[in-house]
């Protein structure tokens, strides 16, 4: 469908997805093969083996993504639909762990091709420009084709090569739809109003429209190209489930949205971490409103954006009514962010009752990643990394 499908590749006629690589996938298989077979100490023919697999998708060049027919979104969205959403696990009852439920990831890696072009701080070149640079694409490959061989995948596929792309740096991420789904299907009751302060890349949304309990998603961000990509995902939804006015987008940042007053059941949303990713809006006005722009130093961004941002939390939410915050424990310079949102929303007037974690995959060759499954740290989730779900609860 044109409005959502804004990627250079598009799916062939009568096909639900694609990845556009189907037609070299025997040739990436016997190359995994052969890199498999030949020796670590066989520099030359491995190198050879990462030559050969560099000029086939370098001719290809789809970024390594799904891609989607209309009819395949659609029977996407039916998927997530159906899909049951689980909040903790028998072991640890807070922990949601991420990649139990993988509807939806695919969908919204599509549908936001401005993802694949923000930036963290810590790495100025983002995934779109790592693709189509030769020599990082080279090194995509190597980590892609060393990875499959230690997990002994036969396969270089777009997936192995999206993460690859990611390699040991940090990158933008989505947040995983089903997670959201489960969240609110745990806080939210049927029919319940929600708002998302930095809706981001459509996983709170897709996961909140796609539950059965019917509920109106509010959100807000500045970013131009990510409000109109939402709001072609939000339509299309809608076309799926037979509901109107499901949704409704504000093009502004969550510290200045002051219009909704004790009738919102339930806030939850993954805020910035201040200025460790740049979003590269190409609406210069929009731009000026991220909140790492706008408040240019952490202290002022404290001050400005996550005192704000509690203030209307407070207002918006109904006596009795939670907020979750998802957001890493990290900090920039003196200010630890988790610490800066506790103290925001207690002093606006929400209690922190508890804090439950989210499980998600660890970034590529960090220790997270190497963990064994008995490490402290993981909760006995190996290979994972655990963010903090900060519970609170208006007086």
């Amino acid at each position: 469908m044109a409005e959502v499908n804004p990627t250079q590749f598009t799916v062939p006629t009568g096909e639900l997805t694609a990845t556009g690589y189907e037609s070299v996938r025997h040739e990436l298989y016997m190359h995994a093969i052969k890199y498999q077979e030949t020796s670590t100490a066989d520099a030359e023919s491995r190198e050879q083996i990462i030559s050969e697999v560099t000029e086939l998708i370098w001719e290809k060049r789809p970024f390594p993504i799904r891609y989607f027919s209309e009819r395949g979104a659609k029977a996407e969205i039916l998927r997530c639909m159906e899909t049951e959403a689980e909040y903790g696990t028998a072991r640890e009852p807070g922990l949601l762990v991420a990649s139990q439920r993988r509807a939806g990831v695919d969908l919204c890696k599509w549908a936001f091709p401005n993802l694949h072009r923000a930036k963290a701080k810590t790495d100025s070149v983002s995934l779109w420009d790592k693709f189509h640079n030769r020599e990082r694409l080279r090194e995509a490959i190597i980590w892609a084709c060393r990875d499959t061989a230690r997990n002994r995948e036969q396969v270089v596929s777009p997936g192995w090569l999206y993460y690859g792309l990611r390699g040991g740096g940090a990158a933008p991420t989505n947040f995983p739809p089903m997670a959201a789904k489960a969240i609110f299907e745990r806080y939210v009751p049927k029919n319940g109003v929600i708002w998302d302060p930095s809706f981001g890349y459509g996983g709170r949304l897709l996961g909140a429209l796609t539950s059965r309990n019917e509920y109106t998603y509010i959100g807000t961000d500045p970013a131009t190209e990510t409000f109109e990509n939402l709001s072609h995902l939000g339509r299309l939804i809608e076309r799926v489930t037979g509901r109107r006015h499901s949704f409704h987008l504000h093009q502004c940042g969550s510290e200045g949205f002051d219009q909704r007053k004790e009738d919102v059941d339930f806030v939850f949303t993954s805020p910035p971490y201040f200025d460790s990713e740049d979003y590269d809006d190409p609406d210069e006005v929009a731009r000026k409103k991220q909140s790492h722009v706008k408040y240019p130093t952490p202290e002022a961004w404290v001050g400005g954006f996550i005192r704000g941002t509690a203030r209307n939390i407070r207002r918006a939410l109904k006596p009795g009514a939670y907020c979750v915050i998802n957001i890493a424990d990290q900090a920039r310079g003196k200010i630890d962010l988790v610490d800066g949102w506790v103290d925001e929303l207690e002093d606006a007037g929400l209690c922190l009752q508890r804090r439950d974690s989210l499980a998600v995959k660890a970034r590529a060759k960090s220790a997270y990643q190497a963990a064994g499954s008995v490490n402290e740290k993981l909760g006995r989730v190996k290979g994972k990394r655990k963010e903090p779900l900060l519970v609170f609860k208006r007086s």
